[in-house]
């Protein structure tokens, strides 16, 4: 039986990270576009993007969304160099993009990497890359230390815990020892590392100690999710409540213990606390304590649609939660960029969804989860009005609706 104390902890872990979030949201809205934000709902123009320079990828990662599909590793539509080129041009002259995330796949894949790295860099653009770690070489590191700006730019590594066993398990014999030689090798040469981690059932027995890992690499920052389970073959992955919740319990003590170290962590969220007895006792001592209310007219999106995903074969999303023919905008192989982004106002994750519009308005937790992720809730029920998948007083409501 989990004690009170770990899910306290679990809970002061979930509030700790959405002031984090939230505080990150709005100086990023802020710093571009107060004056172009409609009322209330939606930016004009994306200002992050994400990139998938290759589908290609030299691992077959057990947990990766691809693994349920192999056809999915096909490079054979990749773009080209100079489609690239092109592509990062425009997101910058026309569109004015804050951030660009480069990843694939294995990005380092490809042979022309490092200059479409440098390519994005000769436009003053802050850059987010994404790698396995598997692959790089002295050389390519090298050669990014005179391209980055370690002020603006950071490289993520991914490690599925913090020993090789949990690692390897997941990613390939050999795979973990290959990254933490190019997390010295990265560090070597002074440029920013964050490792970026899942809970997993393999890597939650000593998830914590990626603290103590980050600690002997020189590495300030850590991002750990929880993993969200895509196909059959995924479900052995899944881990129970109870593990998260002690988890989670854990990753705090480590927190506060490596103060220095910059830990984002989404391993909890409100749902898994209304499970609980104990928990919607700690939900609701907490909302007595800190009563709020939403504004009917406040945008409920997760982010205001200021993303864009774009994959390798050209393909062009809000989101990356959920991706199906009927949420991509189009493909940039078929259409012009401007034709597509004017698509997303028939998108299902651009319509506007307020406390008007949600189905679960009157539940006393949505001044907490904010009616929650709308591309669970579209994937789940075919509506972003509902409630997400995740949440168990929603489905409890619709029981009683049936009954």
């Amino acid at each position: 039986m989990l004690k009170k104390q770990y899910i306290q902890s679990a809970f002061e872990l979930l509030i700790g990270e959405s002031k984090k979030t939230f505080l990150g949201e709005k100086s990023s809205c802020m710093q571009k576009y107060k004056n172009s934000l409609p009322v209330g709902f939606c930016h004009d123009y994306p200002n992050t993007v994400s990139l998938k320079v290759t589908a290609d990828c030299n691992l077959r990662c057990k947990h990766c969304y691809y693994s349920g599909e192999p056809t999915l590793y096909n490079p054979q539509d990749d773009f080209s160099t100079e489609d690239i080129f092109e592509l990062i041009d425009f997101l910058v002259d026309d569109f004015n993009i804050l951030t660009l995330t480069l990843t694939g796949g294995e990005p380092f894949l490809r042979e022309d990497f490092i200059n479409i790295v440098a390519h994005a860099k000769e436009k003053n653009l802050p850059l987010v890359i994404q790698t396995n770690g598997t692959i790089l070489t002295e050389k390519d590191i090298k050669n990014l230390s005179e391209i980055l700006y370690p002020k603006t730019d950071v490289i993520h590594i991914s490690l599925e815990g913090a020993n090789k066993n949990a690692h390897d398990s997941i990613r390939g014999k050999g795979t973990f020892d290959k990254a933490i030689e190019s997390i010295k090798l990265l560090k070597k040469y002074s440029l920013p590392v964050q490792i970026n981690s899942t809970l997993t059932s393999v890597s939650a027995p000593n998830l914590e100690n990626l603290f103590e890992l980050c600690d002997s690499l020189n590495v300030n920052r850590l991002s750990i999710s929880k993993f969200h389970v895509c196909h059959e073959n995924h479900k052995y992955l899944d881990v129970i409540l109870e593990d998260t919740i002690y988890c989670a319990h854990k990753i705090l003590e480590k927190m506060k213990k490596y103060p220095h170290i910059f830990a984002k962590t989404k391993i909890v969220d409100i749902y898994d606390f209304l499970k609980l007895d104990e928990g919607r006792k700690i939900l609701d001592e907490y909302l007595d304590k800190h009563p709020k209310k939403i504004h009917e007219e406040t945008c409920l999106s997760c982010h205001n649609h200021n993303k864009l995903v774009i994959s390798a074969k050209g393909d062009v999303f809000l989101c990356s939660t959920y991706e199906s023919e009927d949420t991509t905008l189009g493909n940039l192989h078929e259409s012009d960029f401007y034709e597509i982004w004017e698509r997303r106002l028939s998108n299902p994750y651009f319509q506007k969804r307020n406390l008007s519009t949600v189905k679960c308005k009157d539940c006393k937790y949505i001044t907490l989860c904010g009616a929650g992720c709308l591309a669970s809730a579209y994937k789940e029920y075919g509506d972003i009005n509902m409630a997400p998948a995740e949440c168990p007083y929603f489905k409890e409501y619709l029981r009683r609706l049936n009954e």
